[in-house]
């Protein structure tokens, strides 16, 4: 990081460097960049499912939404559940569950914080009380 600041302060700083005329577009670039960076970022972190449970006919989710609390009833019969494999870095990938229903997604798993075998005990429970089939990808390895 102090390497970087004194490159920094080489290039932009009160020397005339090779990019000293150009400070304010770097400023307004490195602006746009912590925007949309942080943007994606607080949109990844936003919600977390903390529970699911499944009866008959609803599917209830738990969890929080930007610290606070919220449970959310889905209609059992209008719900889908996929499951999608995120790439995070050089040949390491996660497995989530993505919940639709309607115009709401949820998501499970984005972070790394459920076990593989809770997932796929999920699935199995859904689609014992739906009989739709869901595709489990390489989810079943990872258990």
């Amino acid at each position: 990081m102090i390497a970087f600041i004194a490159v920094l302060n080489v290039f932009y700083g009160r020397r005339s460097g090779i990019f000293a005329d150009y400070k304010i577009e770097f400023s307004v670039v490195m602006a746009i960049a912590a925007t949309i960076g942080f943007f994606y970022h607080m949109n990844r972190i936003r919600t977390v499912v903390t529970e699911v449970q499944i009866s008959d006919s609803k599917f209830k989710i738990f969890g929080y939404d930007f610290n606070s609390k919220f449970e959310d009833d889905l209609d059992l019969s209008k719900t889908f559940i996929e499951v999608v494999e995120e790439y995070v870095g050089k040949n390491n990938s996660v497995y989530c569950l993505e919940i639709m229903c309607e115009d709401k997604f949820y998501y499970i798993n984005k972070s790394s914080d459920w076990n593989y075998q809770v997932l796929i005990d999920l699935i199995n429970e859904y689609s014992l009380k739906t009989g739709k089939v869901i595709p489990s990808l390489g989810l079943l390895k990872g258990a």
